[in-house]
């Protein structure tokens, strides 16, 4: 098999020599109502690989980034969260194209955060991608929640861009009584 970023012969999806290039560079930002997202990629390091998302291949891809996150998250800071009880809620988490790239993130992470599959969906089938501002203001996600409430939850994403997404899927879970306690998504598009 040939690595997707090299193209050398590999016995992996992508090679030790371009999984070690794939670094890790941490950034927050404030959303609305200074709600807290972090990320753990730079975008034009990864912009390519999240482009997966729409084959059947970035399952896997999906799986490599989110697991560099999950380690990274698990050295640094998961010590803040050992014996809490707080779940994982992936954005838009229903299988598309045979799989929901937020499920595969919210899986890496199952070691410290509950996750709670398929419980916050969109009803419009709406695609953000390359697309303006006005647009996304225009044609929410319209979420809703099937999970269970009085809990507390980190929500999930693979891209913040205007966090217009985060913003409509947190006003959700608030109104379901779930305290949103921070966004971590793989990158920032702004960053």
């Amino acid at each position: 098999m040939k690595c997707l970023i090299c193209q050398n012969l590999a016995f992996k999806l992508i090679c030790n020599d371009c999984d070690k290039q794939i670094k890790i560079t941490p950034k927050a930002r404030k959303s609305f109502d200074n709600f807290m997202v972090y990320s753990f990629f730079d975008y034009q390091d990864i912009e390519y690989l999240l482009k997966s998302k729409y084959s059947l291949i970035g399952s896997r891809i999906y799986k490599i980034l989110a697991r560099k996150a999950f380690l990274y998250f698990k050295n640094e800071i998961s010590d803040t969260f050992k014996n809490l009880n707080i779940h994982s809620i992936g954005i838009d988490d229903k299988v598309k194209k045979y799989y929901s790239h937020s499920g595969v993130i919210i899986n890496e992470f199952r070691h410290i955060f509950k996750p709670l599959f398929g419980s916050l969906i969109s009803t419009n089938n709406i695609h953000y991608a390359g697309q303006s501002l006005q647009y996304r203001q225009n044609n929410k996600k319209d979420f809703i929640y099937k999970g269970r409430s009085g809990i507390d939850a980190v929500l999930f994403d693979d891209v913040i861009t205007t966090g217009l997404s985060i913003k409509e899927a947190r006003e959700v879970l608030i109104k379901n009584k779930v305290n949103v306690l921070f966004a971590l998504t793989l990158t920032d598009a702004r960053m």
